[in-house]
């Protein structure tokens, strides 16, 4: 510990800082160290990674400031203790910020803490935002939005994810209408993931945003575990129908049980008509084969293959492991690939079924 200590002012150029499980006892064993520590490092500090935010933390950031900080990463233990607004304008240079949740009676405030921030002008610079697992309730990401859409960081943010943070159709909407207004035109990266509380109201309300925003530079939509059905689908193959997509690296619609076959068709349509050239990734894991014939999983499989040429992972598993969807997917495949079975009678059997 001597020896530590001793070294300490060697570190002030430290960029990088993470402190993952031992720091909950951290405070109690090392109070010293740890004051050290933070004073220290703060004004010279680029990334900050802490597995458990500690009501500790935030003297030493409104002490010191942390005017190099550009990555905040956090997770808020449960029933712990939330960092304030002023963590977050402490840091100016703030490009990315992380933050997941252990309890639903706190996550609401982290986003809080963040749109407060929002409002008083701080986070300008963010480049990439992900929430995860903060449980929303009573229009706080109305809330959210609202502080979002007021603040100069939309024409910068790239990446925005909420995942597990309980958004519905009103959350979802509330997006959409930022979008409506051409913000976010460096949107690369859109996640919204096991919120189950958004249905085809808010994917519609999405597309019709999307297909009246004049940028298309979308690379990676991500909308797996949501209650999206045929209509969400059906507005989605509009998107392709229209080229708004044609920078489109991965989609994921993974989980969505209420997709139908004629959603698939249609998306199947729009891509064999458009292609989507960019493409790498196809998910849709989870699909309830009840709603889905071997016809709409070969065709889609097979409009994939010729429509993007880019394309190295097509993943496609239905929630009973139906062999006659897995059979159709691959003679889709091979129908794509120019390598049609010799035995059409058996090999075609899938799509029959």
């Amino acid at each position: 510990m001597i020896e530590a200590r001793a070294r300490l002012p060697e570190c002030k150029r430290l960029e990088y800082f993470a402190l993952q499980d031992g720091w909950c006892w951290f405070d109690e064993v090392w109070p010293a160290t740890q004051v050290r520590l933070l004073r220290a490092l703060l004004p010279s500090l680029k990334k900050f990674n802490t597995f458990t935010w500690q009501n500790a933390f935030e003297p030493y950031f409104l002490e010191s400031k942390a005017p190099c900080l550009e990555e905040f990463r956090c997770r808020i233990e449960d029933f712990g203790p939330v960092f304030s607004p002023n963590v977050l304008e402490a840091a100016p240079a703030l490009l990315r910020i992380e933050v997941e949740c252990g309890n639903s009676t706190i996550g609401g405030a982290a986003l809080q803490a963040i749109s407060a921030a929002l409002r008083v002008g701080a986070l300008q610079n963010l480049q990439e935002l992900k929430i995860k697992g903060c449980h929303c309730i009573d229009g706080e990401v109305r809330d959210f939005m609202d502080a979002l859409g007021g603040s100069s960081c939309t024409t910068r943010l790239g990446a925005l994810s909420f995942s597990g943070c309980e958004v519905d159709d009103d959350g979802m909407r509330a997006f959409a209408d930022l979008l409506s207004q051409d913000g976010f035109p460096a949107l690369k990266s859109l996640r919204f993931t096991y919120n189950w509380g958004i249905t085809d109201g808010g994917a519609v309300a999405l597309v019709n945003a999307l297909l009246n925003a004049t940028w298309t530079s979308l690379t990676h939509l991500i909308l797996n575990c949501m209650n999206m059905g045929e209509e969400g689908v059906v507005a989605l193959a509009s998107l392709v129908e229209q080229d708004r997509l044609k920078q489109l690296k991965r989609i994921d619609l993974s989980q969505s049980e209420d997709i139908t076959n004629r959603g698939l068709f249609l998306l199947a349509k729009g891509i064999g008509r458009r292609g989507l050239p960019m493409l790498e990734t196809f998910l849709s894991a989870g699909l309830d084969t009840s709603k889905l014939t071997a016809q709409g999983a070969a065709a889609i499989a097979h409009v994939l293959i010729n429509g993007s040429p880019k394309l190295n992972t097509l993943y496609m598993r239905p929630t009973d492991y139906d062999n006659c969807i897995y059979s159709s997917v691959i003679y889709g495949m091979l129908l794509a690939v120019g390598r049609e079975p010799r035995d059409k009678r058996t090999a075609g059997s899938g799509v029959l079924c």
